[in-house]
């Protein structure tokens, strides 16, 4: 089914995103799977996304670019991409067609099994492009049938949990070929310190500062700030901000707990500092999020929210 993925390392391509979405997932709808059907593009499709992304191709052949390096996926091999990750992707051959997850970070982050207390199951996604997964020639069917059985679940009731479980089960049978990126001695390789600190993030509901999470990567505040600003395109802080917001936005909608109780609830101990960043960002205030979100929210059919 194809050779092994190959992947041309090269300078950093600068990489403008012409595209960038959060796919419309939740707390409720945290991941979405889908199938598609591709003939050979001319245009170069630049995205940039929230959510990490796994992909799947079963037939075609296509190029992807990322900013250390450049990579040709065969039938029966998978790709990755990170939080936030600007890529660049063309359909080479006829006929392509695929199968991709985009999974909200945290939901991956918080995973946890009593069975497998050590497995990170973020990490994949956040390891250097040539250290992510790939699958060797000889389990390709293997990935084949794993994935055809997630295009094939049911749209009914219960579709949102066996996407789910289809998920955890390619990220474990993954776990057979591949081992995180061996740590340094000292001081964490820049992308185990953008995954430690996001962890770390999506794990707590406080306020964690710069300095903080620079002592626990054994990084200067400095050090920390320029790897994770160029990796996440933003610095830790306003990062670790918009996740706050984002999800007392969600609790906005999703609860009727009070205003005020969400704001502490997420480490805002001034609700007028809680005020002013999320009218910053949602350019409303939290009521009016309330009001106007959740009532579209309350019309859409149960696992259509947006």
């Amino acid at each position: 089914m194809g050779t092994r993925t190959t992947i041309r390392k090269g300078p950093p391509v600068g990489l403008i995103p012409s595209a960038r979405t959060d796919f419309g997932l939740s707390e409720r709808n945290p991941m979405v799977f889908k199938r598609f059907w591709l003939d050979v593009t001319t245009d170069v499709q630049v995205h940039m996304h929230y959510p990490v992304e796994l992909g799947f191709l079963f037939k075609g052949k296509m190029e992807r670019v990322y900013s250390d390096g450049t990579m040709t996926i065969q039938p029966g091999e998978i790709w990755l991409t990170g939080v936030w990750e600007p890529h660049a992707w063309q359909i080479t051959e006829s006929g392509g067609e695929m199968a991709v997850f985009h999974i909200l970070p945290e939901c991956l982050a918080t995973l946890s099994f009593p069975e497998l207390p050590g497995v990170r199951w973020l990490a994949p996604f956040m390891a250097p492009t040539r250290k992510r997964p790939q699958i060797p020639p000889s389990a390709r069917e293997r990935f084949l049938r794993l994935f055809e059985a997630a295009c094939a679940l049911p749209e009914d009731g219960t579709h949102l949990l066996r996407v789910r479980l289809a998920l955890i089960e390619i990220l474990l049978s993954l776990q057979d070929y591949w081992k995180p990126p061996a740590k340094a001695a000292s001081e964490l390789a820049p992308f185990d310190c953008v995954n430690r600190a996001l962890e770390t993030l999506f794990e707590s509901k406080t306020f964690i500062s710069a300095q903080d999470m620079a002592s626990r990567c054994g990084m200067s505040r400095n050090r920390f700030h320029k790897v994770f600003e160029d990796y996440m395109g933003m610095s830790f802080p306003e990062f670790g901000l918009r996740y706050r917001l984002s999800r007392t936005a969600r609790e906005l909608t999703d609860t009727r707990q009070p205003i005020k109780a969400i704001a502490r609830k997420w480490g805002f101990a001034d609700v007028s500092h809680f005020y002013r960043h999320f009218e910053r960002l949602y350019r409303c205030t939290p009521r009016q999020y309330r009001m106007q979100v959740g009532a579209v929210h309350a019309i859409l059919p149960q696992g259509k929210r947006i």
